[in-house]
């Protein structure tokens, strides 16, 4: 019985944070409320307290879960290859599928909302920083590992060339987002970019 419960409340749960995300993307921080979340997820607004201290806390919530997904499925992906160049490979391919998946994270993150609340903005903001350089570290450690096992060009500056590769990607989002058309990553386009990048370190 307590199983069943843990399972319905973690249901619940997601439910909530999936339409949080939505309209925090579409309305901003400001402009959502506890209400039309717990509407648009389907519970009462009592609900949404029940699981979160307030608007503050579940707008760091969503931002903190989405941010760690991301980074697990770059790990996993770089984890189950073996050489310097299928790791690169792996950690590219997933970043645009990360990325594409996570469009409604980039627009909230865009919008300045992380400046809510000191305390949260001050938790969002480290927990920001210190994931976005575990993604350089794991880049930079992938092209460093390269360079020594002779698949790589030598005299690269690996951190800035991790950058570089995170913020390409990201734009790809970006360009969505600020022109707000549907703009599909096809395999080709991946499959092109890979190439662009494989011939400037190789």
């Amino acid at each position: 019985m307590k199983e069943w419960k843990n399972r319905e409340v973690s249901a619940r749960r997601a439910e909530i944070l999936a339409h949080a995300e939505k309209i925090f993307a579409a309305k901003g921080f400001h402009k959502a409320t506890m209400a039309e979340i717990a509407s648009s997820a389907g519970f009462a607004t009592g609900s949404l307290y029940q699981l979160f201290d307030n608007k503050e806390d579940l707008f760091a919530t969503v931002i903190l879960e989405l941010t760690d997904a991301a980074l697990e499925r770059l790990t996993n992906a770089v984890g189950k290859q073996t050489t310097a160049s299928a790791q690169i490979t792996a950690f590219i391919t997933e970043l645009f599928s990360v990325t594409q998946k996570n469009t409604n994270l980039l627009t909230i993150l865009m919008r300045g909302d992380v400046v809510v609340a000191s305390r949260v903005s001050h938790r969002i903001r480290l927990d920001l920083i210190e994931k976005t350089e575990r993604q350089i570290a794991i880049a930079e450690d992938i092209l460093q590992r390269g360079v020594s096992d002779g698949e790589f060009m030598s005299g690269i500056n690996c951190r800035i060339t991790a950058m570089s590769l995170l913020g390409g990607v990201r734009f790809f989002a970006f360009y969505r987002i600020i022109t707000n058309e549907e703009f599909v990553l096809t395999q080709e386009i991946i499959e092109d970019f890979l190439q662009t990048f494989m011939r400037g370190i190789r």
